[in-house]
C-alpha cells in the first residue's frame, strides 16, 4: 500500500506545485491580503524564536494534537493523549486502514492545523475582522513553517527512542521509510497549501479549481515525460 500512495504522490506532486505556485502569485497580485499576512509572518517569526520555542511542551501539544484531530476525522476513537514538557508525547488510537494510519503519522509535517482551520472560516467572516485575521493567518503559518523544520529535522532518523510512556519507539518518519515519508510530505503539504492559497483568493469555491489545475497538470506532465520517453527509445 505505502508503494501504491507513493506512485499517487509522485503522480500529483507536479500539478500541486505549479498550483501553489500561482496560488502565491494570485495572492500576490492583492495587497489587502498579502500585506497583513506578510506583517503576520514577520510577527510569527519573532514570536516564535523568541518566545513560543522556549515554551517548554507547546510544541510536543501541538504535534499530537494535530495526530489527534486526523485520527478523529477518520472516525478513529482516541484512546490515550500523553503530552510531557521535556520527553515528547504520544497519542494512542483504534485501529484501521494502513492509508489512515499512514496520514495520521505523518499529519504534523504537512499540516497547518491552525492555519488551515483559520483559512476556512475566512470566507464567512465579516469585513470588520480584516485585515487582523490575516495578520493572525500569517502568524500561524510562520509558527506551523518553522516547528515543522525543526521536528523534521529531528525526525528524520531510524534510530529508536524512548517515548513519553517508557516504550522504545521509532519516529513518525523513521516508521514508515525515507522515500515514502518525502513523497508523502511534499505531496500533502504542496496541495493542502495549494488549497488555503485557492480559498484565501476566491473563497470555497477555489478548490474545484485548484483540483482541476493540478490534475490538468499533473496529467499533461506525465504524458509529455511518457512520449518523450517513448520518442528517445524509438529513436
Amino acid at each position: 500500500m505505502k508503494f501504491i500512495l507513493g506512485i499517487v504522490s509522485l503522480f500529483f506532486i507536479p500539478g500541486a506545485a505549479v498550483s501553489f505556485y500561482r496560488g502565491i502569485i494570485q495572492i500576490s497580485t492583492i495587497p489587502a491580503v498579502w500585506k497583513p499576512i506578510l506583517v503576520g509572518i514577520v510577527v510569527g517569526i519573532l514570536l516564535y524564536r523568541l518566545v513560543i520555542r522556549r515554551l517548554a511542551g507547546l510544541e510536543t501539544f501541538e504535534h499530537e494534537f494535530t495526530h489527534a484531530i486526523v485520527a478523529i476525522m477518520l472516525f478513529r476513537r482516541i484512546t490515550r493523549f500523553s503530552v510531557t514538557k521535556r520527553e515528547g508525547g504520544y497519542v494512542q488510537f483504534t485501529g484501521g486502514s494502513s492509508i489512515g494510519n499512514n496520514l495520521i503519522g505523518l499529519a504534523p509535517y504537512f499540516l497547518p492545523t491552525i492555519t488551515l482551520f483559520a483559512v476556512l472560516i475566512r470566507p464567512i467572516l465579516l469585513h470588520p475582522c480584516f485585515p487582523w485575521f490575516d495578520v493572525f493567518i500569517g502568524i500561524s503559518f510562520a509558527y506551523h513553517t518553522l516547528s515543522t523544520a525543526r521536528e523534521i529535522k529531528g525526525n528524520y532518523t531510524k534510530k529508536a527512542f524512548r517515548s513519553s510512556i517508557g516504550t522504545l519507539t521509532l519516529s513518525d518518519i523513521g516508521k514508515v521509510g525515507y522515500i515514502f515519508a518525502t513523497l508523502f510530505i511534499v505531496c500533502l503539504t504542496l496541495t493542502i497549501h495549494g488549497i488555503i492559497c485557492f480559498i484565501i483568493c476566491d473563497g470555497y469555491s477555489g478548490v474545484a479549481d485548484w483540483g482541476k489545475r493540478t490534475w490538468d497538470i499533473s496529467s499533461t506532465s506525465y504524458a509529455t515525460l511518457h512520449a518523450y520517453v517513448r520518442m528517445k527509445i524509438g529513436g
